[in-house]
């Protein structure tokens, strides 16, 4: 499987005409490291809120689980 970092310098050589070489010039190397970051912190983000719906969907179980043990004993479930 192509990597990002090859996929992006094929897409950025084969712009320039040089399908052949994978010389690129100073600004597309910026622009492939900008790119590069932009998806490292997408992926820091994506991971940053997979697990807060984790730990969501583990509180709202544990809700649920004190409800229906409060609803067996007779108390109200905010107690």
């Amino acid at each position: 499987m192509q990597t990002l970092l090859e996929f992006l310098k094929n897409l950025f050589s084969s712009q320039n005409g040089a399908k052949e070489s994978n010389e690129l010039d100073t600004k597309q190397e910026v622009d492939i490291g900008v790119l590069q970051h932009r998806v490292n912190d997408l992926e820091s983000n994506l991971k940053t809120a997979l697990r807060r719906v984790n730990r969501l969907e583990k509180d709202i179980y544990e809700l649920k689980t004190l409800k229906g043990q409060s609803h067996k004993q007779g108390q109200s479930p905010l107690s």
